[in-house]
C-alpha cells in the first residue's frame, strides 16, 4: 500500500504538468498502473489482520470508501476545475495521496513476509489457473458490468444531463451528493445484510441495481424521484462490492492474494469503461445511458447467478 500511494502520487502529479496530449496519455496509464496497486493490497491486508467475524463490515467500509471517493472526487473535480483548472485537480489528488501516505504509515500494521516462498511472482503465477475457472471469471465479469454502470450514471449526469436540471451546475452538483448518505448507511447495515451468502447478497444487489437505474431512466423529469432512485442504486451497489470479494475469497482460498488482485482490475476496467460508455451514448441521451447500464447489471446478475449454488473450493 506504501509503496503503490508514493508511486501514484508521483504520477498523478507528473500527470498534472504534462506538456501535451500524448504525454498527458502517457502519465495517465502510469497513474493507472500505480493506483491499481493500492485495492488488492488493502484486502490482503483485510485478510491478514481483522478477525473473519469482523471481515465483512471491514470489507463493506472499504469498498463504501473506494465508491465514495469516487462521488466525492467528481464534484470536488467539478468545483476545482472551475476556479483554478484542471492542472490543480491531479496536483490536489496528488497531496490527498501523500497524506494518505502518512495516516498508512503511522496506524496500519506490518504484514509478516509470508513462509511458504509466495509473494508476488507466486500471485502472477496463479492467475492464469484461476482464469480458466469458469464461476470466478464470471465473477470478474459480474464486477465489470457492477462499476462500469456505476461510473456511467454519474458521467451521464455530467455529459447528458438529467432533463429536469440539465444545464444547471448546482442542480447536477446536487443530485451527485445527494446518494452519499447511503455509502455512510450501508456500513451500519452491513451485520443485517451478512445475514445473507455473499453470492446471494451480490445477485440481490446487481437486480435491485439494475431496478434502481432503469427507474430512473424514466425520472429524469422528476428531480426528486431521480435522488430517490440515485441513492437506491448506490446503496445497493455499496453492498454489492464486498460480497463480490467475500465471493471471491472463498471460491479460490488457496489463492486469494491473486484472485483478489484479478477482482481489483475488474474493477478498475469497469470504473474505465463507464465514461466511455456514457460518451458514446451521450448523443442518444440521458435515459438511453441508463437503459443501457441497466441491461449491463442485469447481465451482471446472470452473470454472478452461478455462484450461489454449492461448489467445492479448490
Amino acid at each position: 500500500m506504501s509503496a503503490g500511494l508514493v508511486a501514484a502520487a508521483a504520477a498523478t502529479a507528473a500527470a498534472g504538468t504534462a506538456l501535451d496530449l500524448t504525454w498527458a496519455v502517457v502519465l495517465r496509464v502510469v497513474q493507472g498502473l500505480t493506483a491499481a496497486a493500492f485495492a488488492p493490497a488493502a484486502f490482503s491486508y483485510i485478510a491478514h489482520h481483522i478477525a473473519p467475524q469482523r471481515r465483512p463490515i471491514v470489507l463493506t467500509c472499504v469498498t463504501s470508501g473506494m465508491l465514495g471517493a469516487a462521488v466525492l472526487m467528481q464534484i470536488a473535480a467539478q468545483a476545482v476545475a472551475a476556479g483554478s483548472g484542471w492542472r490543480a485537480v491531479f496536483l490536489l489528488s496528488a497531496a490527498l495521496m501523500a497524506l494518505s501516505l502518512l495516516l498508512v504509515r503511522r496506524t496500519l500494521r506490518p504484514t509478516p513476509r509470508p513462509d511458504t516462498g509466495g509473494g508476488l511472482l507466486h500471485a502472477f503465477a496463479a492467475m492464469p489457473r484461476l482464469l480458466r475457472r469458469g464461476r470466478l471469471v464470471a465473477l470478474y465479469a459480474a464486477t465489470v458490468t457492477l462499476m462500469a454502470a456505476f461510473v456511467a450514471l454519474y458521467t451521464a449526469v455530467a455529459v447528458a444531463g438529467p432533463p429536469g436540471i440539465s444545464g444547471n451546475p448546482t442542480a447536477i452538483l446536487a443530485l451527485r451528493a445527494s446518494a452519499l448518505p447511503a455509502l455512510v448507511a450501508v456500513p451500519l447495515l452491513a451485520p443485517l445484510l451478512s445475514r445473507l451468502t455473499a453470492p446471494k447478497r451480490l445477485v440481490l444487489a446487481l437486480g435491485t441495481a439494475a431496478v434502481a437505474v432503469a427507474a430512473a431512466s424514466v425520472l429524469g423529469g422528476h428531480t426528486i424521484l431521480l435522488a430517490v432512485a440515485l441513492l437506491l442504486f448506490v446503496a445497493v451497489v455499496a453492498a454489492a462490492a464486498p460480497a463480490v470479494v467475500e465471493t471471491v475469497n472463498a471460491t479460490a482460498p488457496h489463492a486469494r492474494g491473486a484472485a483478489v488482485a484479478l477482482y481489483a482490475c475488474s474493477m478498475f476496467i469497469g470504473a474505465s469503461l463507464g465514461p466511455q460508455l456514457a460518451g458514446v451514448l451521450t448523443g442518444q441521451g440521458f435515459s438511453t445511458i441508463l437503459r443501457v447500464a441497466a441491461a449491463g447489471l442485469l447481465l451482471g446478475a446472470a452473470l454472478a447467478w452461478p455462484a450461489t449454488r454449492h461448489q467445492p473450493t479448490e
